[in-house]
């Protein structure tokens, strides 16, 4: 059993787009098994949120700078977004030919998004204003999920179709190899994503719109 891990973090600036990217990458190979298995990515997504009670409109910008969790270097963010993605293949040899005979993909995607506590007062208008600005925070954050999606598709497609090597330890370096410059390419996707959105901002991520 072999692992790998990458990490990969991004902020935004704090009032104008929440947004932080982690990227964690591992790899388990397994050897064992005869037949060849081949699947689609399977994807885990969850939400974690974190309350906040605005009793006016000026105050979802004020709570949400006091309440988020997501901290780093001294900044805060409103929300975020963290993808890993986890692989296992398989290797046969036979008349000195080894090849990966299954695999598995899993893309974990995890969110940190704010929430109005439901112990907090209710207000048609604080509601409706919050409800545009996190669907505008979740639209851009898709955007990195899609990234996440893409890399697990390309993954796949890599294992499903990789070389086969006269010598199993060198099939298992280019896997290594192959696949991590597959992880880096879509850490590139996001930071391009980013810079095309300006962060969000092209995609109406900006909380005084919504105030």
């Amino acid at each position: 059993m072999q692992d790998n891990s990458i990490f990969q973090s991004r902020y935004s600036s704090a009032l104008s787009i929440p947004y932080l990217s982690m990227i964690f990458l591992s790899l388990f190979l397994l050897l064992l098994h005869s037949s060849s298995v081949f699947a689609k990515p399977t994807v885990e997504s969850s939400y974690q949120f974190y309350q906040i009670s605005p009793k006016s409109l000026a105050d979802i910008s004020s709570e949400i700078e006091k309440k988020t969790p997501i901290k780093h270097a001294g900044n805060k963010y409103h929300a975020s977004t963290s993808w890993q993605i986890k692989w296992a293949y398989q290797w046969q040899k036979k008349s000195g030919i080894c090849y990966i005979s299954s695999s598995n993909t899993t893309l974990i995607v995890s969110y940190i998004m704010p929430e109005i506590s439901v112990n907090n007062e209710k207000n048609i208008q604080v509601s409706s204003s919050f409800s545009g600005y996190y669907h505008a925070l979740l639209k851009h954050e898709a955007g990195h999920y899609q990234s996440g999606i893409k890399a697990a598709d390309a993954v796949e497609d890599k294992l499903l179709n990789f070389s086969s090597y006269s010598s199993c330890e060198e099939l298992e370096l280019a896997a290594n190899k192959e696949i991590t410059t597959i992880i880096n390419e879509h850490k590139k996707l996001d930071t391009a994503y980013d810079i095309a959105t300006d962060h969000g901002r092209t995609q109406g991520v900006s909380i005084r719109k919504y105030l």
